[in-house]
């Protein structure tokens, strides 16, 4: 393996591992459920729904994958030392 793809590498690898975080992230907040209770008197029923995680949990998802997708964007993007 010549010196340019040795050093190249491993720079494909931080952004895929990025791109399967983020798509990991975004089918756990795309992702939502439902619940509907019915009772005799209509004015009782209801539905509910919302993402799986809370609506603070994808917050605070995104929030740490905006920070890994950086982390791994400089990972790929930094010079690596050649020996």
């Amino acid at each position: 393996m010549s010196a340019r793809s040795a050093a190249t590498a491993p720079r494909w690898r931080w952004i895929l591992f990025a791109l399967v975080v983020g798509l990991v992230v975004l089918v756990l907040t795309g992702t939502s459920y439902g619940a509907c209770y019915d009772s005799p008197d209509p004015a009782l029923s209801r539905c509910e729904s919302g993402p799986l995680l809370g609506v603070a949990g994808v917050w605070v998802a995104w929030g740490l994958y905006g920070v890994f997708a950086v982390f791994c964007l400089r990972r790929a993007l930094s010079r690596t030392r050649v020996r």
